[in-house]
């Protein structure tokens, strides 16, 4: 599927992994691999000259970009299950010399208070 952003992507992934886990009572162990093609469609950045639009593709920016694979630990309990979907998220959004957004602690606290 075409990814603009991987952060959000992640969020909404993460989102229906827990929806199953917890909604239907399921949890596993998952492979996960992130890849990007063609190599030119890959992580959004912001464009500093318009406020809420977004820079053109840059391809030498993503030269190199290889797949990146994990597991997710799901049957270790929610909070193994974040922060290994989290360490892969991370490692792929690396490869592109930026830093994720993404903190499990943080995702963690906020479930919980939706809780």
């Amino acid at each position: 599927m075409p990814v603009v952003d991987i952060e959000a992507t992640a969020q909404d992934f993460l989102a229906a992994l827990l929806a199953v886990r917890h909604g239907l009572g399921m949890s596993g162990d998952y492979t996960a691999r992130l890849t990007v093609h063609p190599p030119t469609e890959i992580f959004r950045r912001s464009d500093s000259s318009l406020h809420g639009h977004f820079a053109p593709w840059d391809e030498q920016r993503v030269y190199g970009y290889r797949p990146v694979d994990g597991s997710i630990i799901g049957t270790a309990g929610r909070s193994e299950l974040i922060a290994s979907w989290v360490d892969i998220i991370t490692d792929a959004v690396n490869q592109t010399g930026a830093t994720c957004g993404l903190d499990p602690a943080a995702i963690e606290t906020v479930l919980w208070v939706e809780e």
